[in-house]
């Protein structure tokens, strides 16, 4: 999977306060044809709508982060790419399901890359159809002890009936509410949809409401 940064990506994020979506996507065997594909399409759908919420809040740097996991883990990119110029390629299933390696994985990200006091959490979706074939737990567990993996806004997506639905429970931010749940292609596309139009349209909200604080807090100081 490529994800392609146009030339000039930092210049342009530059002043901008960064929020980061991370996709972490279940790429087993069990994942193979429809369900690949539906995940596939939904994505390249719901991309226009975030691309349409950066658009209203320019003064936020929107970065898209892919991280598959199957048998082992590995990000699409090395770094998150603006939601500006980023690039959906198709993703292919096959193999186990080693989502703990994914919530350990990112949690290294997010230890060794650390979270300002002040910075935006980032947005979390979790998308699987089964039960992890590694200890999914203990990495959760890892996940949530970086201060980005608990301050984060987590969704879970569960597609089919056979998803592990307390893990994905757990791994939600609000575990009071179920995970969404999805059947069929026109489901995974509005269950998409959802997320970019409520938590992902929030947290740009909110992201933006944190920056015009920052700046008014910068003008009453000019004013001592």
């Amino acid at each position: 999977m490529t994800q392609i940064s146009g030339s000039g990506g930092e210049e342009r994020d530059a002043g901008r306060r960064p929020l980061d979506v991370v996709f972490v996507v279940d790429c087993s065997g069990s994942m193979a044809g429809e369900r690949i594909g539906a995940l596939n399409w939904a994505m390249k759908t719901v991309l226009p709508a975030i691309r349409a919420h950066a658009e209203e809040h320019p003064e936020i740097a929107i970065r898209i982060r892919v991280l598959r996991f199957a048998t082992g883990a590995l990000f699409g990119a090395p770094a998150p790419q603006p939601i500006e110029t980023f690039v959906w390629d198709n993703l292919t299933a096959g193999g186990e399901s080693d989502m703990g390696a994914a919530f350990r994985l990112l949690a290294a990200d997010f230890a060794a890359s650390g979270l300002a006091a002040d910075a935006t959490p980032p947005v979390i979706v979790l998308v699987s159809d089964g039960f992890p074939s590694d200890d999914a737990e203990a990495g959760l567990e890892a996940l949530l002890a970086t201060d980005a993996g608990r301050r984060a806004t987590r969704i879970p997506i569960a597609i089919g009936q056979d998803a592990d639905m307390a893990l994905l429970r757990s791994f939600s931010s609000d575990p009071s509410l179920p995970p969404l749940r999805s059947h069929d292609v026109e489901m995974l596309v509005g269950r998409m949809r959802r997320v970019a139009d409520g938590p992902i349209a929030a947290a740009v909200s909110g992201t933006a409401a944190m920056a015009a604080a920052a700046a008014k807090a910068g003008e009453d100081e000019d004013l001592w």
